[in-house]
């Protein structure tokens, strides 16, 4: 097997266990934020654990990804990585901008009020 041959295979690899971070990553988030729309706790129960062992999954993920020499740890997800599930009903890709654009604005948020409480304490 030429070099070239096994970079492009670690290449495809790579982005392959990225996709599934980014899949893995967002279900289990979204699940989270949406826990309140489960009725009762053996439900809530049930979708916290499947969250929880995919958030695992996701760290595992990421680092065979940084063993590779991939950093990816807070890298955003990529909506891309949702474009093959179209058997599913849903606009999942749209979704998942949505969301991520959402998670962005509020990071932004929090950071200025970051910013304001360190300006109060500095005075």
């Amino acid at each position: 097997m030429t070099n070239q041959t096994q970079k492009h295979q670690e290449e495809n690899l790579a982005k392959k266990l990225l996709a599934v971070r980014d899949i893995c990553g967002f279900t289990a988030e979204y699940l989270v934020r949406n826990l309140h729309h489960f009725d009762s706790q053996p439900e809530q129960f049930i979708i916290y654990n499947l969250s929880s062992n995919l958030n695992r999954s996701v760290k595992s993920i990421e680092l065979e990804l940084i063993s590779r020499g991939l950093h990816c740890q807070d890298r955003p997800f990529c909506a891309s990585s949702f474009e093959n599930l179209s058997y599913l009903d849903v606009d999942l890709v749209a979704l998942v901008k949505d969301y991520i654009a959402q998670k962005s604005i509020s990071k932004k948020q929090n950071k200025g009020k970051a910013r304001k409480l360190v300006r109060q304490l500095h005075r």
